[in-house]
Order: structure tokens, then C-alpha cells, then sequence
């Protein structure tokens, strides 16, 4: 997975600890970006279909057309690598504990349950 790191201010992890996320614009190249994308794609594909079968527009968190929570651990290659890549580990790392901020966010920390991670995509 090819990744550019810019630079995490402190605003970045002000944001992430009163808002809980911040975005990073530019970080995956175009090549990563896509493969994550269609990834997604596949899972939403899935979860409309299943919504089909049962006649519905909600099932569970997912609102069809609007609101998807991707559990895409352990199913995608793609989102496997993003999750764990070096690149991942620094902006936690630095979002979590300051170790580029000057910033200390001790005790916070994040996990990851069974069921996978629920995330979004966002493009440049």
C-alpha cells in the first residue's frame, strides 16, 4: 500500500478528542484508494442484496442508500492492509498519544471487536 503521511497537528487530535474523527486529504494514492473503494462497494452490494431478499430498507445500523457500517475485517484484503499498515499505526500513535503533536493522550486507546471495523472511505 503506497502512503504519504502529512503532517498530524494539533489540531488534528483536538479534533479527534472533541469530535472522536479528523480527515487526512491525500493520504492513500489513487491505485489504494480505489481498491478500498470497491471493496466498500462489494460490501453495500451485499447488504442491499440482503435487504432485497428480505424487504426491507433497514437492516441492523444499515439504511439503504444512506448509511452503511462496512464490516469489512477479515473479509477484504484491501481494508486488512489499510488497517494495518505502517501508516495506520503512526496516525494512531500520534492521534492517540502525541508522539508527533507534543500533545499526551494517555488512556485513550481503541479496539476492535469480533464483528470488525465500521469505517468510511472518504476520497480526495
Amino acid at each position: 500500500m503506497t502512503t504519504a503521511l502529512p503532517p498530524l497537528t494539533a489540531e488534528h487530535v483536538q479534533r479527534f478528542h472533541e469530535e472522536g474523527f479528523f480527515v487526512l486529504e491525500d493520504v492513500l494514492g489513487s491505485h489504494d484508494l480505489q481498491s478500498l473503494r470497491a471493496d466498500c462497494q462489494r460490501f453495500v452490494d451485499l447488504r442491499d442484496a440482503e435487504m432485497d431478499r428480505l424487504g426491507v430498507d433497514r437492516l441492523q445500523l444499515d439504511h439503504r442508500g444512506r448509511r452503511y457500517f462496512v464490516h469489512a475485517y477479515g473479509h477484504s484484503q484491501a481494508a486488512q492492509e489499510f488497517l494495518f499498515s505502517d501508516l495506520m499505526a503512526t496516525i494512531a500513535r500520534t492521534t492517540l498519544w502525541g508522539s508527533k503533536t507534543g500533545h499526551s493522550w494517555a488512556g485513550r486507546g481503541f479496539a476492535s471487536g469480533e464483528g470488525g471495523v465500521a469505517g468510511r472511505i472518504a476520497g480526495s
